[in-house]
């Protein structure tokens, strides 16, 4: 009874042992569950931290390569504006070397017709009515100089503009790429604090891992239904892990898709943006074209001006050289030059038409093309950058992936340590199960012990009973018996003995009984606090190895799922990049349909808008060109009135000149004179006609740099028509992209009304753990949409730069029509020196001819001279012969009759006044050479 009794004592305290030590156990376990919760919320903490470390890392690197973009970009259009400075000065410079030739010319012109005019007043008017258009024309290129100049202090304005706005924004990269480094420095720091405290927790988690190894086998006998909890525990984790997975795949297609819808968004509204800028600009060309078109109708009405200017003038030379008959004709030719000149006019003005229409097509087509070459080059740029996202995508996973393994790696060794340390805990745990069976025999076997010396007492203690009994019996009994008392007495004293050595062996082994119980209970607590001690370090390394099992389980589906992805998008890739293919065959089939359609309604329209211009132009011609044609009707009129009013004086100082005499002498002086003159006259028309060579020469040396600069206009007219092709293309693919990414926009839609209808469902099935997934999912999200705030920035960017690339093709297209209006008044020029220098050579061909008329008058005046003195020579020696004749007469009466000597003398008398004053009239005109004329005849009078 006592054996039982004492049994279910250790029975019951063994019970209770049991009991408070489950109720540890289940409160270090819900410790446990505790403290590893707080640890897998710092670990998600610590990793949605270095998520957005990694992320603000990436962000800051794609700013720095940005704004180191923008800088090349910034300083490339520096570059640009300085070329464009640079041909602008240059293009000043010939303006003003043009302007300078052009005055030298106006006043070697003006020169020229004042030394070759005469003091009619038919040229009086016309010089007047040359100098006002040369005062008009000179007003007009001051005009236009000031406005050259204010032209260019804008540009230089707005390149200091653009300069200082440049130099902001290179300071304010700077500015951003110091901030971004320091940031950076800020995140090494953190990410450097984040990894010593993952590293301090792994290596805590490791510690005890090792510990719960260690104490693993000890507690496998009584953790049955603890592991069965945990096998229940296990598969809702598992159903956790497959909620999440799936929550996880869900938000990344969310996260995907709402990718792409902000990305289909941003081009939709980087698309209207375009297609805005598109419409201002065709509407500034178009308003630039009216403006270039009134332009060249002022210009062309000018120049019909300054044409029949000139014919006047020309017309009005003529008609003083010439005489009235030729004028008339010539009003016949100028009517048929006139028709002929409209003709002329006509067939330009549709050339001229012909070519507007060909440069606004021309013009059109390549601003489309220039669009369509940004967008494909956007689109390209997009591409390259999704492509580089891949790689680095792949990359990273790779990475992750070698870390993974080598963490498997890792943990295997950790695990076969954990094993080895369990085998060596667990033949620990055996020794002191034996050391324990051991002192549990001992302490039974004493026990044991203590029964019999207990029994053994009593039996002594029996003993001692019955011989006290018989003493006092023989005492009784026996009075004489000493002997036998003293044997009793001394039995007795052995029994006392023997009973107090039993007493003290008792006591020894109760001491020694106590002694071992108080080492037992210790040896117990001591195990006890071992086995708690041991199964909270195991439950924490089963769950810490569980974790990790979980997470490298779901790190390899993460992984085999992602390469499938991987595979699936590579084969969806490759399938939409063959749809994508056939949709833009298609929709570049569309396009050009479109397109086609879209330019042959352009064309009619413009044909329709240029046929009405055109009627109305020529009406306005036809009205000018009867205006002209009466203008030069009646100014022919009044020039033939002027003409018969010359020719009315002309007979009159003809028949003045035929009454009076001109005598030899003012023929021969004037005849001199005129020689003079005429010399005179062929040296300037020599130095002329150099002059005019030269100008001839320096204007074909203009005509060839004129040429080589509208060489160099087709040159980049031809570029810019392969760069609209480029753009037309682009422009397709930029519409098939849009028709697909509007298509996939909503697809996308629809699926993210279904992953959010999913997400709700999950949400209410899940738990905090879901919850703290969507919150790192919300984080991750918040990061993407940061992301494609940067993105929609650069597409921002980018549609900036394609307005700048806009407005340099804009600017090059002005620059190319300033080029073409150059070269036209270039040619215009060349035309009108050409003509000059044929009016310069018809010039001097009739100055020639008046030189070779005044030659010829010139030998007349010779033979004449010769003449003259030939017959004063037959005079003189007639007069020789007849003073011989008269003094051999004279001699001869003389030596006459006596008787007749008086009246010989009277006569002779009478004879030698005559004689005398014929003699004298002989010497005076011997000595008067001026008299040569009329002696001949008083002498031929005289001699008949």
């Amino acid at each position: 009874l006592s054996r039982e009794q004492a049994a279910k004592q250790d029975l019951e305290r063994a019970k209770r042992r049991l009991e408070a030590e489950l109720s540890e156990r289940s409160d270090q376990e819900g410790d446990n569950k505790r403290l590893l919760e707080e640890l897998r919320q710092q670990v998600a903490q610590l990793e949605s931290e270095l998520a957005q470390t990694q992320q603000r890392l990436d962000e800051e690197t794609h700013a720095k390569t940005l704004a180191l973009k923008n800088v090349r970009e910034l300083e490339s259009t520096v570059q640009e504006l300085r070329d464009d400075l640079e041909s602008e000065k240059a293009a000043r410079d010939r303006a003003e070397n043009q302007k300078r030739d052009l005055k030298e010319e106006l006043e070697a012109l003006r020169l020229e017709l004042i030394d070759t005019g005469t003091n009619s007043e038919a040229q009086a008017e016309a010089l007047r009515k040359h100098e006002a258009e040369l005062s008009n024309a000179r007003k007009q290129l001051e005009v236009d100089a000031a406005a050259h100049e204010i032209a260019l202090s804008e540009l230089r304005k707005k390149h200091a503009t653009a300069v200082d706005a440049l130099t902001e924004q290179l300071e304010a990269m700077k500015r951003v790429k110091l901030a971004v480094e320091n940031s950076k420095t800020q995140m090494e720091t953190s990410n450097a604090d984040l990894t010593n405290q993952l590293n301090t927790a792994l290596a805590a988690k490791a510690e005890t891992e090792k510990r719960r190894r260690a104490l693993e086998q000890k507690l496998n006998a009584k953790m049955m239904k603890l592991e069965e909890v945990e096998q229940q525990k296990a598969d809702l984790e598992e159903r956790l892990a497959k909620a999440t997975a799936e929550g996880e795949a869900l938000s990344a297609a969310l996260e995907e898709s709402e990718n792409k819808l902000s990305k289909f968004a941003r081009s939709e509204a980087a698309n209207a943006t375009t297609l805005q800028e598109l419409r201002q600009s065709l509407e500034d060309e178009t308003r630039a074209k009216l403006a270039i078109q009134t332009r060249l109708r002022q210009a062309e009405s000018e120049r019909e001006g300054l044409k029949d200017s000139l014919e006047e003038e020309e017309q009005g030379k003529m008609a003083l050289e010439k005489h009235v008959q030729l004028l008339q004709q010539q009003m016949d030719d100028v009517k048929a030059k006139v028709a002929e000149d409209a003709k002329l006019l006509e067939t330009l003005e549709d050339t001229r038409k012909r070519l507007q229409r060909d440069r606004d097509e021309m013009s059109n087509r390549n601003e489309e093309l220039q669009a369509q070459v940004e967008k494909l080059e956007k689109s390209r740029k997009k591409l390259q950058g999704e492509l580089e996202d891949a790689n680095h995508a792949l990359a990273a996973q790779r990475s992750d992936q070698v870390t993974n393994e080598r963490k498997l790696k890792k943990l295997e060794a950790s695990l076969a340590e954990a094993q080895a340390t369990a085998t060596r805990l667990q033949t620990e745990k055996d020794q002191n199960d034996r050391d324990m069976r051991q002192r549990e025999t001992a302490l039974l076997t004493k026990e044991r012990e203590l029964e019999e010396l207990q029994e053994r007492l009593e039996d002594s203690e029996r003993q001692r009973t019955n011989l006290a009994k018989e003493l006092d019996d023989l005492v009784s009994h026996t009075d004489d018996a000493g002997k036998s008392r003293i044997e009793l007495e001394q039995n007795n004293f052995k029994l006392e003995t023997q009973l107090k050595e039993l007493h003290q062996s008792f006591e020894e082994l109760e001491d020694e009984m106590a002694q071992l119980a108080m080492e037992k209970q210790r040896a117990d607590l001591q195990i006890n606090a071992l086995k708690a001690q041991l199964e909270r370090e195991l439950a924490t390394k089963d769950e810490g190895f569980e974790e990790q099992k979980r997470q490298l389980q779901k790190l390899n589906r993460e992984l085999k799922e992602e390469l499938e992805d991987e595979k699936k998008q590579r084969l969806n890739l490759s399938q939409q990049r063959k749809k994508l293919d056939a949709e833009l065959s298609e929709v570049k089939q569309r396009a050009e349909v479109a397109d086609r359609q879209r330019d042959e309604f352009s064309k009619q329209l413009k044909r329709l808008q240029l046929l009405s211009m055109d009627l109305k132009r020529e009406l306005d011609a036809s009205m000018k060109s009867r205006d002209d044609a009466l203008t030069a009707a009646r100014d022919l009129e009044k020039r033939l009135r002027a003409t018969e009013s010359e020719r009315a004086q002309a007979v009159e100082d003809l028949a003045a000149s035929e009454r009076t005499c001109r005598t030899a002498k003012s023929e021969r002086d004037e005849a001199l004179e005129e020689a003079n003159a005429s010399q005179s006259a062929k040296n300037l028309l020599i130095e002329d006609k150099k002059k005019l060579e030269a100008t001839v020469m320096h204007r074909e040396e203009e005509l060839e740099e004129a040429q080589t600069a509208r060489e160099e206009a087709e040159d980049r007219y031809k570029r810019t028509l392969s760069l609209m092709e480029q753009a037309q293309i682009d422009l397709g693919l930029e519409r098939s992209n849009t028709q697909r990414l509007e298509a996939a926009n909503v697809s996308l839609e629809k699926t993210v009304k279904e992953l959010r209808d999913k997400m709700a469902e999950l949400e209410k099935e899940g738990g905090k753990r879901l919850k703290l997934q969507v919150t790192a999912l919300e984080g991750r999200l918040a990061a993407t949409e940061e992301q494609l705030e940067a993105e929609s920035r650069e597409h921002q960017k980018a549609a900036r730069e394609a307005r700048r690339n806009d407005k340099k093709l804009k600017d090059l297209m002005q620059m190319l029509d300033e080029e073409k209006l150059s070269t036209t008044q270039m040619k215009e020029q060349m035309e009108k020196a050409q003509s000059a220098a044929k009016r310069f050579k018809g010039a001097m061909e009739s100055m020639e001819d008046e030189i070779n008329q005044l030659k010829s008058q010139r030998r007349r005046l010779q033979r004449d001279l010769e003449e003259i003195t030939e017959q004063k020579e037959t005079s003189e020696r007639e007069l020789l012969t007849l003073r011989s004749k008269i003094n051999r007469n004279f001699r001869t009466g003389r030596m006459g009759s006596t008787g007749v000597s008086r009246p010989s003398t009277r006569t002779g008398g009478d004879n030698t006044p005559d004689d005398a004053q014929s003699g004298a009239d002989l010497d005076a005109a011997n000595s008067d050479p001026n008299v040569s004329v009329t002696l001949p005849n008083s002498n031929h009078t005289s001699a008949e």
